[in-house]
């Protein structure tokens, strides 16, 4: 592939429209594998708490202005949005990565007063516990995504704000996130997602490579502020200098050759910024954890109220028996 081909298969990423048929056809088969596996209400449950997440990625991608915006579901494992990103700033991932977990938070926030609508003035006590279970659910995925290793939401924040900066850290950073969510999966027995891990060390290498390419071009401030036919020729050069893998493949080109020329291009968020960001970030983690202790308050107090209206159907129970057979006539022979 010529560089001039290289950057026209850049241009019409850029260009290129979002799929309606990933979000379709994903939830189709996110529902049907996981049915089969947890039941078709557990699923349910989990697909609502994805896509309410996913929804806040998705619309702050929006308000970016960023084109070919797409959600997909991921069966037994969750989900993702795509765009394409390469006009924004650190500053502006960062918001984005935020995002899910926040719109997330904010929805089982406002699902607990439906909760607690559900089971004051209906006396739905079902419904309300259902709509609980939804809100346990979306804090602890939330909360799990805002932890500080990649690929999660939280390990992106920290990777930008801190990480980032050098190279050889950041290296450090993604293999230690590897080895620290393989073994939280293995802890929490669900072996299912370590394909998560094993996924990441497969491109590990090349990451790590690509980082270094990045940071050698930075120091020699060589690059204009639009890529042409000569930067792509000394990327594709160092791309094949560090023996990345399938970098002389065509159809990988343009996206090596994309990487590379938005990690040089992106800068990180002036101190300030960084500092702001933090603790926004720590913020919404603390909110998620008080919410966390809310649900588990409220899942108490539905607990034991399931519990007295199972003790009143029982007693109604045995009640009835008695009565019957003391309105029976005695019979004297």
């Amino acid at each position: 592939m010529t560089n001039g081909g290289v950057l026209e298969q850049i241009a019409q990423k850029k260009t290129k429209k979002a799929n309606p048929k990933l979000f379709f056809g994903s939830l189709f088969l996110f529902m049907l594998i996981a049915s089969y596996f947890w039941g078709w209400e557990y699923s349910l449950l989990i697909l609502l708490v994805i896509f309410f997440h996913e929804c806040g990625h998705y619309l702050m991608f929006k308000i970016f202005g960023c084109k070919n915006v797409n959600m997909v579901f991921v069966p037994m494992l969750g989900g993702f949005v795509s765009a394409n990103e390469d006009d924004l700033t650190s500053t502006k991932r960062v918001i984005v990565f935020l995002a899910g977990p926040v719109f997330g938070l904010i929805v089982a926030f406002i699902s607990m007063f439906l909760a607690g609508f559900v089971s004051g003035f209906t006396g739905n006590m079902q419904s309300a516990n259902y709509i609980v279970s939804f809100v346990g659910i979306s804090i602890f995925i939330n909360l799990l995504n805002l932890l500080p290793f990649l690929p999660l939401d939280g390990g992106q924040v920290a990777n930008v704000l801190i990480f980032s900066r050098n190279w050889l850290f950041e290296a450090v950073f993604r293999a230690l996130s590897l080895i620290a969510l393989a073994a939280w999966f293995i802890y929490i027995e669900a072996y299912s997602f370590l394909i998560i891990p094993a996924f990441l060390l497969m491109g590990l290498s090349g990451s790590i490579k690509i980082r270094r390419i990045v940071a050698d071009f930075k120091k020699k401030n060589i690059f204009s502020d639009k890529i042409t036919e000569d930067n792509v020729e000394l990327i594709r050069n160092e791309l094949i200098k560090y023996d990345v893998k399938d970098c002389e493949i065509p159809k990988f080109i343009p996206n090596y050759v994309s990487a590379v020329w938005e990690g040089v291009r992106l800068k990180a968020p002036s101190v300030i910024k960084s500092f702001a960001l933090f603790f926004a970030y720590i913020f919404i983690f603390a909110f998620g954890a008080f919410l966390g202790l809310m649900q588990i308050h409220l899942a108490s107090g539905l607990e034991k109220g399931l519990e007295q209206i199972k003790e009143r159907e029982n007693n109604s129970a045995q009640v009835a028996p008695a009565q019957t057979r003391s309105n029976q006539p005695y019979i004297v022979n």
